[in-house]
């Protein structure tokens, strides 16, 4: 029987792996609304999500397998909490494509340089609608 990535019982098995110190610095609210997003995207597909999104997003164009790699990392790794735990592997463009499929905008970015030189980027995000703010970490090579 396949997993239900969507379910809250597989969210909360996620979180329960992620080491005590990392578990402290999760925003539940916000991340469990971008788990739930990033789950729903690899479940349904590019179509069916856009069809049930209240923005109509992914928008046409966008770099469809970034987004599904960077959905993976939320939902199967919990990736983005701290910089220890970042979201790799997406250029600084597809990573804003990314929050923006879950309805966030970037306002502010710190830049870190991280111990095998990686720049790491804190990001600060506001949701369009709520005005929820969002923190996620991300490393650029």
């Amino acid at each position: 029987m396949k997993e239900d990535i969507c379910s809250f019982e597989f969210m909360d098995e996620q979180f329960d792996k992620l080491p005590e110190k990392i578990r402290r610095k999760l925003d539940e609210s916000t991340y469990t609304y971008i788990f739930c997003k990033a789950a729903r995207f690899l479940t349904d597909g590019p179509i069916k999500y856009r069809e049930l999104d209240a923005l109509q997003m992914p928008k046409d164009g966008w770099n469809l397998a970034k987004i599904k790699e960077g959905c993976k990392q939320i939902v199967y790794s919990c990736s983005g909490i701290t910089s220890m735990n970042s979201i790799k592997g997406l250029s600084k463009y597809e990573f804003k494509i990314l929050m923006e499929l879950f309805h966030y905008e970037s306002f502010e970015e710190k830049y870190y340089i991280g111990t095998k030189g990686n720049i790491i980027i804190k990001g600060l995000f506001r949701h369009v609608v709520t005005y929820e703010i969002c923190v996620l970490y991300y490393q650029i090579n």
